[in-house]
């Protein structure tokens, strides 16, 4: 059943986005540019969700490299400390030698 459509209205746009609307299922302009609208709409709340879903995965991924980098952090303390202390063990043995 077609919907009377009472509402026309002229419209600019760039060559990309022509070439966009012009890439959607239909028969003319009109029928192009309705169909990706609607199916805009159709599927909003699905890729709202979507990207909800990303965005906490996302957090998370943060979360978990924030505290890779602590550790990391920590590690990287502690070797120098190792490095250090091996460091004085290696000079009291020599001393140790000496005497």
């Amino acid at each position: 059943m077609k919907v009377l459509k009472n509402n026309a209205k002229s419209v600019r746009m760039t060559d990309a986005v022509l070439a966009y609307v012009e890439s959607m299922d239909g028969k003319g302009f009109n029928e192009k540019f309705e169909n990706m609208v609607l199916y805009a709409m159709k599927t909003e709340k699905d890729r709202e969700h979507h990207i909800a879903i990303l965005d906490d995965e996302i957090a998370r991924k943060r979360d978990m490299l924030y505290k890779l980098r602590q550790m990391e952090d920590k590690l990287v303390w502690i070797q120098r400390t190792l490095n250090s202390l091996g460091d004085q063990v290696s000079g009291l043995i020599d001393n140790a030698d000496k005497v």
